[in-house]
């Protein structure tokens, strides 16, 4: 069991791979199996446009020291449009969870489409930032100061959906804060 160098006669794991000659001796665990250092860290995976929606994946999890069994696996998958050979777009990016040996083929948990929408529970978002979930909580703003910013652009307006603010407790405000001004307040008694 050595270690396997590329650009390098002193390799810090399993697999090292450099292009510099100082090397990250403190920012690697004695545990890692691969290092990629350099003046710019790059990896690619490319796949061939086979006209398959995965184009590539990579998965981390656990398996069973005893079976080899796949205990659990998260996934980053890279999605691809489907149509003509050579010419098939990304889709999308998505993180997945399960215990499948694919990761595609498990829980898509967060997408990022191409055009820039987030999706959490869909895998089409229609928005910049796309909730879909069942029956309970689904967004949850948690801090001193419990803010949700809406700054509009265009008519150049900037309203803030607060919690508790300071010292007075157990309110519900919409305020416009280009104006100064509550718009709407909810307190403890409704």
């Amino acid at each position: 069991g050595g270690n396997v160098g590329i650009g390098t006669t002193a390799p810090l794991a399993g697999l090292h791979i450099t292009d510099v000659s100082v090397q990250p001796l403190s920012a690697v665990t004695s545990s890692s199996k691969l290092v990629i250092s350099g003046v710019d860290g790059n990896m690619d995976l490319l796949s061939q446009d086979d006209n398959s929606t995965v184009s590539n994946s990579l998965g981390f999890g656990r398996y069973n020291a005893t079976t080899g069994a796949v205990i659990h696996k998260f996934g980053i998958v890279s999605w691809a449009s489907t149509g003509s050979v050579g010419s098939n777009a990304g889709d999308r990016i998505a993180f997945h969870y399960g215990t499948g040996t694919d990761p595609w083929g498990s829980t898509e948990l967060l997408t990022i489409k191409a055009g820039g929408n987030v999706g959490i529970g869909t895998t089409s978002p229609s928005a910049k930032l796309h909730i879909l979930g069942g029956s309970s909580q689904q967004l949850q703003v948690e801090g001193v100061e419990a803010d949700i910013w809406l700054k509009s652009t265009g008519p150049n307006a900037t309203w803030r959906i607060m919690g508790s603010t300071g010292q007075n407790t157990h309110l519900f405000r919409i305020y416009d804060h280009t104006n100064s001004a509550d718009r709407l307040v909810i307190n403890s008694s409704g």
